[in-house]
């Protein structure tokens, strides 16, 4: 059986191979596109192993083991955890936020200003301290605290040497010159005594020759 082979059915086979080809790329290109997405998410997946890995290495190590290491930066101060000043009335202190810590643990960044800032308390403790030795000022406590924001306060109380010293002497100068005033007013009192006594014992002494005149007459 012939088949007679027209320029329609030509046409036709072309459109076909041409839709084919078309459907070939297409398929291409979803493959493409199937395999960087897979690439991308293995690669999410990746990545997302390793934060999950290095949060859980820092999560294994304590507050206190940080606080510990953090310690070293400044060695004039006993670093403590907590939420507020310590309660000590003598000594050196700085105590960190444990929410502080949490971000320094998860933040680089601010892991570093952190840092930088304990290296600064170490500094001024050190500063602050030559001032007082010069000056003759004895310190009784300083407490350093940084918040969970990284804000740094300080409370201290000081003692002045010299001041203490000076108003020592004051205080037995007073003493001293309270003492003459008590005695100066003493002799002031007993010689106004014995004035008063002697006007009294001449008024009587007065009246006692009168009534004598009297009898004579």
């Amino acid at each position: 059986m012939a088949m007679e082979i027209t320029n329609d059915y030509i046409g036709h086979a072309l459109q076909s191979m041409e839709k084919s080809n078309a459907a070939a790329g297409t398929n291409k290109e979803m493959e493409q596109t199937a395999k960087e997405c897979a690439d991308s998410q293995a690669a999410k997946a990746q990545k997302t192993d390793w934060a999950v890995v290095y949060s859980s290495s820092l999560k294994s190590q304590s507050l206190a083991d940080y606080a510990r290491e953090l310690a070293k930066l400044a060695p004039s101060v006993q670093v403590k955890v907590g939420r507020t000043f310590s309660s000590a009335k003598s000594g050196k202190t700085l105590t960190l936020d444990p929410g502080l810590l949490n971000k320094m643990q998860h933040d680089p960044k601010m892991a570093k200003d952190m840092k930088d800032m304990i290296k600064g308390v170490e500094f001024i403790t050190k500063f602050v301290d030559g001032l007082y030795k010069s000056s003759g000022k004895t310190l009784v406590y300083r407490h350093s605290f940084i918040d969970a924001d990284g804000k740094y306060r300080c409370i201290s109380r000081v003692k002045d040497g010299r001041s203490y010293q000076m108003s020592v002497k004051l205080r037995q100068e007073r003493q001293k010159n309270s003492q003459k005033l008590i005695a100066k007013s003493r002799d002031k009192a007993l010689k106004s005594r014995k004035t008063q006594q002697k006007k009294t014992q001449a008024k009587r002494m007065a009246k006692t020759v009168g009534r004598r005149v009297d009898v004579k007459l």
